[in-house]
Protein backbone atom coordinates (compact mmCIF):
# COMPACT_ATOMS: atom_id res chain seq x y z
CA UNK A 1 0.00 0.00 0.00
CA UNK A 2 3.22 2.00 0.18
CA UNK A 3 2.45 5.85 -2.28
CA UNK A 4 -1.28 5.72 -1.89
CA UNK A 5 -2.54 8.91 -1.25
CA UNK A 6 -3.61 9.45 2.54
CA UNK A 7 -7.48 10.44 1.34
CA UNK A 8 -7.48 6.28 -0.10
CA UNK A 9 -5.66 5.23 3.09
CA UNK A 10 -8.05 6.47 5.09
CA UNK A 11 -11.19 5.18 2.82
CA UNK A 12 -9.39 1.83 3.11
CA UNK A 13 -9.41 2.06 6.80
CA UNK A 14 -12.44 2.88 7.29
CA UNK A 15 -13.56 0.01 5.16
CA UNK A 16 -11.71 -2.51 7.11
CA UNK A 17 -13.72 -1.61 10.29
CA UNK A 18 -17.23 -1.91 8.20
CA UNK A 19 -17.88 -3.90 5.56
CA UNK A 20 -21.80 -2.87 5.16
CA UNK A 21 -23.63 -2.40 2.19
CA UNK A 22 -23.19 1.61 1.30
CA UNK A 23 -25.01 4.28 -0.43
CA UNK A 24 -27.20 3.22 -3.03
CA UNK A 25 -26.08 3.50 -6.83
CA UNK A 26 -28.57 4.29 -10.00
CA UNK A 27 -26.66 1.81 -12.14
CA UNK A 28 -26.36 -1.98 -10.24
CA UNK A 29 -26.83 -5.29 -11.86
CA UNK A 30 -25.58 -8.60 -13.58
CA UNK A 31 -24.23 -8.98 -16.86
CA UNK A 32 -26.88 -11.65 -18.88
CA UNK A 33 -24.46 -13.68 -20.95
CA UNK A 34 -25.64 -15.81 -24.22
CA UNK A 35 -25.57 -14.00 -27.49
CA UNK A 36 -21.51 -13.50 -27.27
CA UNK A 37 -21.27 -17.28 -26.94
CA UNK A 38 -20.50 -19.95 -29.23
CA UNK A 39 -17.99 -20.03 -32.15
CA UNK A 40 -17.95 -17.36 -34.37
CA UNK A 41 -16.18 -19.18 -37.61
CA UNK A 42 -18.02 -22.75 -37.11
CA UNK A 43 -18.31 -22.46 -41.09
CA UNK A 44 -21.85 -23.18 -41.18
CA UNK A 45 -23.42 -23.10 -44.31
CA UNK A 46 -25.62 -19.76 -44.38
CA UNK A 47 -24.89 -19.55 -40.71
CA UNK A 48 -21.03 -18.06 -40.87
CA UNK A 49 -21.12 -16.71 -37.53
CA UNK A 50 -23.40 -19.44 -35.26
CA UNK A 51 -27.08 -20.36 -35.24
CA UNK A 52 -29.08 -18.34 -33.05
CA UNK A 53 -31.03 -20.43 -30.44
CA UNK A 54 -28.71 -23.02 -30.66
CA UNK A 55 -24.84 -21.52 -30.42
CA UNK A 56 -25.74 -18.72 -28.97
CA UNK A 57 -29.13 -17.04 -27.52
CA UNK A 58 -30.43 -13.61 -26.67
CA UNK A 59 -31.47 -12.56 -23.14
CA UNK A 60 -35.50 -14.11 -22.29
CA UNK A 61 -37.96 -11.45 -21.46
CA UNK A 62 -38.85 -13.40 -18.74
CA UNK A 63 -34.96 -13.60 -17.59
CA UNK A 64 -34.79 -10.10 -17.63
CA UNK A 65 -37.80 -9.48 -15.86
CA UNK A 66 -36.62 -11.68 -12.62
CA UNK A 67 -33.81 -9.67 -12.44
CA UNK A 68 -35.67 -6.62 -12.15
CA UNK A 69 -37.54 -8.59 -9.54
CA UNK A 70 -34.56 -9.38 -7.49
CA UNK A 71 -34.04 -5.55 -7.36
CA UNK A 72 -31.48 -4.86 -10.52
CA UNK A 73 -31.49 -1.54 -12.07
CA UNK A 74 -28.82 -2.60 -14.68
CA UNK A 75 -28.42 -5.26 -17.19
CA UNK A 76 -25.38 -5.78 -19.65
CA UNK A 77 -25.80 -7.53 -22.83
CA UNK A 78 -22.43 -9.15 -24.66
CA UNK A 79 -22.68 -9.30 -28.29
CA UNK A 80 -21.25 -10.14 -31.07
CA UNK A 81 -20.07 -7.55 -33.67
CA UNK A 82 -20.83 -10.16 -36.20
CA UNK A 83 -23.99 -11.26 -35.52
CA UNK A 84 -25.28 -7.53 -35.34
CA UNK A 85 -23.71 -6.62 -39.03
CA UNK A 86 -22.32 -10.09 -40.67
CA UNK A 87 -21.02 -7.98 -43.76
CA UNK A 88 -19.15 -4.82 -42.88
CA UNK A 89 -20.84 -1.73 -43.86
CA UNK A 90 -23.93 -3.17 -44.58
CA UNK A 91 -27.23 -2.96 -42.16
CA UNK A 92 -27.76 -3.53 -38.76
CA UNK A 93 -30.08 -6.06 -37.35
CA UNK A 94 -31.68 -4.41 -33.77
CA UNK A 95 -34.49 -6.19 -33.73
CA UNK A 96 -33.09 -8.75 -30.50
CA UNK A 97 -31.60 -5.46 -29.02
CA UNK A 98 -34.62 -3.75 -29.35
CA UNK A 99 -36.96 -6.12 -27.92
CA UNK A 100 -34.58 -6.48 -25.13
CA UNK A 101 -33.94 -2.24 -24.16
CA UNK A 102 -37.77 -2.61 -24.25
CA UNK A 103 -38.62 -5.21 -21.71
CA UNK A 104 -35.87 -4.38 -20.25
CA UNK A 105 -37.34 -0.41 -19.96
CA UNK A 106 -40.37 -1.21 -19.32
CA UNK A 107 -39.13 -3.14 -16.17
CA UNK A 108 -37.44 -0.15 -14.76
CA UNK A 109 -33.53 -1.39 -16.25
CA UNK A 110 -31.34 0.28 -17.78
CA UNK A 111 -29.38 -1.95 -20.96
CA UNK A 112 -25.31 -1.65 -21.73
CA UNK A 113 -24.98 -2.85 -25.25
CA UNK A 114 -21.79 -4.41 -25.10
CA UNK A 115 -19.80 -5.36 -27.94
CA UNK A 116 -17.90 -8.31 -26.85
CA UNK A 117 -14.99 -8.26 -29.38
CA UNK A 118 -11.96 -8.20 -27.60
CA UNK A 119 -11.12 -5.56 -30.25
CA UNK A 120 -11.49 -7.62 -33.69
CA UNK A 121 -14.19 -9.27 -35.40
CA UNK A 122 -14.12 -11.87 -38.06
CA UNK A 123 -14.47 -11.22 -41.84
CA UNK A 124 -15.16 -13.38 -45.16
CA UNK A 125 -12.51 -13.12 -47.45
CA UNK A 126 -12.37 -15.26 -50.41
CA UNK A 127 -14.98 -17.41 -49.01
CA UNK A 128 -13.18 -18.01 -45.85
CA UNK A 129 -13.27 -16.71 -42.28
CA UNK A 130 -10.52 -14.90 -40.66
CA UNK A 131 -10.23 -13.04 -37.75
CA UNK A 132 -8.67 -9.51 -37.97
CA UNK A 133 -7.96 -6.81 -35.56
CA UNK A 134 -9.40 -3.02 -35.77
CA UNK A 135 -7.19 -0.90 -37.86
CA UNK A 136 -4.69 -3.45 -37.60
CA UNK A 137 -1.55 -4.98 -40.31
CA UNK A 138 -3.78 -6.66 -42.30
CA UNK A 139 -6.26 -3.98 -42.84
CA UNK A 140 -9.30 -6.00 -43.43
CA UNK A 141 -11.15 -4.35 -40.24
CA UNK A 142 -10.67 -0.31 -40.14
CA UNK A 143 -11.24 2.05 -37.38
CA UNK A 144 -14.07 3.42 -40.55
CA UNK A 145 -15.96 -0.10 -40.49
CA UNK A 146 -16.15 0.17 -36.77
CA UNK A 147 -17.54 3.85 -36.39
CA UNK A 148 -19.71 2.49 -39.17
CA UNK A 149 -21.43 -0.01 -36.57
CA UNK A 150 -21.80 2.49 -34.03
CA UNK A 151 -23.20 5.38 -36.35
CA UNK A 152 -26.18 2.73 -37.33
CA UNK A 153 -26.46 1.29 -33.53
CA UNK A 154 -26.61 5.19 -32.76
CA UNK A 155 -28.77 5.87 -34.79
CA UNK A 156 -31.24 2.78 -33.48
CA UNK A 157 -31.04 3.69 -30.06
CA UNK A 158 -30.65 7.55 -29.86
CA UNK A 159 -33.15 9.71 -27.87
CA UNK A 160 -33.28 6.51 -25.52
CA UNK A 161 -31.18 7.28 -22.25
CA UNK A 162 -32.01 4.24 -20.49
CA UNK A 163 -29.54 2.87 -23.32
CA UNK A 164 -25.31 2.54 -22.68
CA UNK A 165 -22.94 1.79 -25.35
CA UNK A 166 -20.13 -0.20 -23.99
CA UNK A 167 -17.96 0.33 -27.36
CA UNK A 168 -15.42 -2.94 -27.19
CA UNK A 169 -15.16 -5.44 -24.36
CA UNK A 170 -11.92 -6.31 -22.95
CA UNK A 171 -9.48 -5.20 -25.84
CA UNK A 172 -6.25 -6.83 -25.53
CA UNK A 173 -2.79 -7.16 -27.64
CA UNK A 174 -3.54 -4.43 -30.45
CA UNK A 175 -1.09 -4.04 -33.11
CA UNK A 176 -1.21 -0.93 -35.32
CA UNK A 177 -0.36 -0.42 -39.52
CA UNK A 178 1.56 2.38 -38.16
CA UNK A 179 3.68 1.81 -35.47
CA UNK A 180 1.49 3.51 -33.12
CA UNK A 181 1.19 2.22 -29.27
CA UNK A 182 -1.42 0.11 -27.90
CA UNK A 183 -3.11 2.85 -26.20
CA UNK A 184 -2.54 5.48 -28.61
CA UNK A 185 -4.15 2.81 -31.18
CA UNK A 186 -7.50 2.01 -28.90
CA UNK A 187 -7.53 5.71 -27.98
CA UNK A 188 -8.14 6.85 -31.63
CA UNK A 189 -10.42 3.81 -32.53
CA UNK A 190 -12.78 4.47 -29.20
CA UNK A 191 -12.35 8.22 -30.97
CA UNK A 192 -13.66 7.56 -33.90
CA UNK A 193 -16.87 6.01 -32.93
CA UNK A 194 -17.22 8.92 -29.98
CA UNK A 195 -17.43 11.10 -33.19
CA UNK A 196 -19.98 8.91 -35.24
CA UNK A 197 -22.00 8.56 -32.22
CA UNK A 198 -22.84 12.14 -31.46
CA UNK A 199 -22.54 12.94 -35.64
CA UNK A 200 -25.96 10.32 -35.41
CA UNK A 201 -27.13 12.79 -32.84
CA UNK A 202 -27.03 10.00 -29.97
CA UNK A 203 -26.49 11.46 -26.33
CA UNK A 204 -26.06 7.94 -25.04
CA UNK A 205 -23.82 7.55 -22.30
CA UNK A 206 -19.88 5.89 -23.79
CA UNK A 207 -18.31 3.22 -21.57
CA UNK A 208 -14.56 3.15 -22.59
CA UNK A 209 -12.62 0.20 -21.42
CA UNK A 210 -9.07 0.04 -21.46
CA UNK A 211 -6.68 -2.50 -23.01
CA UNK A 212 -4.88 -5.54 -21.24
CA UNK A 213 -8.70 -7.28 -20.56
CA UNK A 214 -10.05 -3.86 -19.40
CA UNK A 215 -8.11 -4.47 -16.25
CA UNK A 216 -8.46 -1.46 -13.42
CA UNK A 217 -4.63 -1.31 -13.48
CA UNK A 218 -4.15 -0.36 -17.40
CA UNK A 219 -6.32 2.46 -16.94
CA UNK A 220 -3.71 4.05 -14.81
CA UNK A 221 -0.76 2.70 -16.11
CA UNK A 222 -0.60 2.24 -19.90
CA UNK A 223 -3.99 3.80 -20.70
CA UNK A 224 -3.48 6.55 -17.91
CA UNK A 225 -2.56 9.39 -20.71
CA UNK A 226 -4.21 8.02 -23.99
CA UNK A 227 -7.51 7.77 -21.86
CA UNK A 228 -7.65 11.24 -21.42
CA UNK A 229 -7.09 12.53 -25.17
CA UNK A 230 -10.54 11.16 -25.91
CA UNK A 231 -13.44 13.95 -26.65
CA UNK A 232 -16.56 13.87 -26.17
CA UNK A 233 -19.00 16.52 -26.87
CA UNK A 234 -21.80 15.21 -24.49
CA UNK A 235 -19.09 14.94 -21.88
CA UNK A 236 -21.16 11.19 -21.32
CA UNK A 237 -17.89 9.07 -21.20
CA UNK A 238 -17.57 6.40 -18.27
CA UNK A 239 -14.21 4.84 -18.20
CA UNK A 240 -15.59 0.99 -17.83
CA UNK A 241 -13.08 -1.46 -15.79
CA UNK A 242 -13.07 -5.19 -15.02
CA UNK A 243 -12.10 -6.08 -11.70
CA UNK A 244 -11.44 -10.09 -10.67
CA UNK A 245 -10.05 -11.33 -7.64
CA UNK A 246 -8.30 -14.25 -8.08
CA UNK A 247 -4.42 -14.50 -8.70
CA UNK A 248 -4.33 -14.20 -12.13
CA UNK A 249 -7.09 -11.64 -12.34
CA UNK A 250 -8.78 -13.85 -15.38
CA UNK A 251 -12.18 -14.95 -13.79
CA UNK A 252 -11.55 -18.19 -14.80
CA UNK A 253 -10.84 -19.05 -10.50
CA UNK A 254 -13.32 -18.92 -7.49
CA UNK A 255 -10.71 -18.81 -5.35
CA UNK A 256 -9.50 -15.37 -3.84
CA UNK A 257 -5.61 -14.46 -4.04
CA UNK A 258 -3.85 -14.42 -1.23
CA UNK A 259 -6.94 -14.63 0.93
CA UNK A 260 -6.81 -11.13 1.58
CA UNK A 261 -10.43 -9.26 1.87
CA UNK A 262 -9.28 -5.90 1.27
CA UNK A 263 -7.16 -6.85 -2.38
CA UNK A 264 -10.76 -5.48 -4.23
CA UNK A 265 -10.69 -1.90 -2.40
CA UNK A 266 -6.40 -1.97 -2.89
CA UNK A 267 -6.97 -2.47 -6.33
CA UNK A 268 -9.62 -0.49 -7.27
CA UNK A 269 -8.49 2.44 -4.95
CA UNK A 270 -5.38 3.80 -7.78
CA UNK A 271 -8.12 3.96 -10.40
CA UNK A 272 -10.52 5.67 -8.49
CA UNK A 273 -7.93 8.28 -7.26
CA UNK A 274 -7.22 9.09 -11.33
CA UNK A 275 -10.83 9.28 -11.90
CA UNK A 276 -10.99 11.74 -8.94
CA UNK A 277 -7.92 13.72 -10.06
CA UNK A 278 -9.29 13.92 -13.76
CA UNK A 279 -13.07 14.85 -13.15
CA UNK A 280 -14.06 11.62 -14.82
CA UNK A 281 -16.80 8.86 -13.95
CA UNK A 282 -15.78 4.80 -13.91
CA UNK A 283 -17.89 1.72 -13.84
CA UNK A 284 -16.95 -1.57 -12.68
CA UNK A 285 -18.13 -4.08 -15.68
CA UNK A 286 -17.13 -6.92 -14.37
CA UNK A 287 -16.15 -8.84 -11.60
CA UNK A 288 -16.84 -12.81 -9.99
CA UNK A 289 -19.24 -13.22 -7.28
CA UNK A 290 -18.84 -17.63 -6.64
CA UNK A 291 -21.22 -19.77 -7.32
CA UNK A 292 -19.97 -21.78 -4.29
CA UNK A 293 -20.24 -19.38 -2.06
CA UNK A 294 -16.66 -19.35 -1.03
CA UNK A 295 -16.97 -17.07 1.95
CA UNK A 296 -13.80 -15.11 1.16
CA UNK A 297 -14.46 -14.19 -2.32
CA UNK A 298 -17.66 -12.77 -0.75
CA UNK A 299 -16.32 -11.39 1.53
CA UNK A 300 -13.74 -9.54 -0.61
CA UNK A 301 -16.39 -8.88 -3.24
CA UNK A 302 -18.41 -7.17 -0.37
CA UNK A 303 -15.93 -4.80 1.09
CA UNK A 304 -14.89 -3.85 -3.07
CA UNK A 305 -18.52 -3.45 -3.54
CA UNK A 306 -18.67 -1.03 0.09
CA UNK A 307 -15.42 0.94 -1.36
CA UNK A 308 -17.37 1.26 -4.57
CA UNK A 309 -21.00 2.92 -3.36
CA UNK A 310 -19.10 4.82 -0.65
CA UNK A 311 -17.04 6.35 -3.47
CA UNK A 312 -20.34 7.34 -5.75
CA UNK A 313 -18.43 10.92 -6.47
CA UNK A 314 -16.57 8.27 -9.34
CA UNK A 315 -18.18 5.39 -9.30
CA UNK A 316 -21.88 5.18 -11.61
CA UNK A 317 -22.20 1.71 -10.51
CA UNK A 318 -21.70 -2.32 -11.86
CA UNK A 319 -22.62 -5.21 -13.33
CA UNK A 320 -21.75 -9.03 -11.79
CA UNK A 321 -20.45 -11.66 -14.15
CA UNK A 322 -21.99 -13.81 -14.86
CA UNK A 323 -25.79 -14.79 -15.58
CA UNK A 324 -26.81 -16.71 -18.64
CA UNK A 325 -28.61 -19.95 -19.92
CA UNK A 326 -25.90 -21.29 -21.52
CA UNK A 327 -23.55 -21.57 -18.69
CA UNK A 328 -22.65 -25.04 -18.09
CA UNK A 329 -23.81 -26.17 -13.86
CA UNK A 330 -20.11 -26.42 -12.58
CA UNK A 331 -19.19 -22.62 -14.00
CA UNK A 332 -18.09 -21.07 -11.07
CA UNK A 333 -19.27 -17.34 -11.41
CA UNK A 334 -22.84 -18.42 -12.76
CA UNK A 335 -25.53 -15.85 -11.44
CA UNK A 336 -29.13 -17.48 -11.58
CA UNK A 337 -32.06 -14.53 -10.19
CA UNK A 338 -33.96 -17.48 -9.45
CA UNK A 339 -31.38 -19.21 -6.73
CA UNK A 340 -32.54 -17.43 -3.73
CA UNK A 341 -30.85 -19.58 -1.60
CA UNK A 342 -27.30 -18.60 -3.20
CA UNK A 343 -25.08 -16.20 -1.10
CA UNK A 344 -23.67 -14.34 -4.09
CA UNK A 345 -27.42 -13.59 -4.69
CA UNK A 346 -28.09 -12.48 -1.54
CA UNK A 347 -25.13 -10.45 -1.37
CA UNK A 348 -25.91 -8.44 -4.85
CA UNK A 349 -29.91 -8.07 -3.19
CA UNK A 350 -27.95 -6.10 0.01
CA UNK A 351 -26.24 -3.82 -2.73
CA UNK A 352 -29.18 -3.50 -5.08
CA UNK A 353 -31.21 -0.38 -4.15
CA UNK A 354 -34.09 -0.29 -3.08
Amino acid sequence: MTGFPLRTLLVILCLCVSAQPGRALDLVGVNQSGAEFGRVNAGLPGAPYGRPGRDYVWPSDGVIRDWAAAGARVIRVPLRWERVQPVLRGPVDTAELRRIVNTASAAGLSTILDLHNYGNRWVEVDGVLKQAQIDGPSALVTRADYADLWRKLAQAFAGDERVHFDLMNEPHDLKSADGATEAVQLARIYQAAVDAIRAAGAGNVIHIEPPRYAKASALVGSFSEAALTIRDPRNALVFHVHQYLDPDESGRHAVLAGGDHELGVKRLAPVTEWARKNGKRLFLGEFGLPAGGDPDLLEASRRMLTFIHASDDVWAGWTAWGAGSLWKSDYPFRLNPADTASPSLQLMRDFFAK
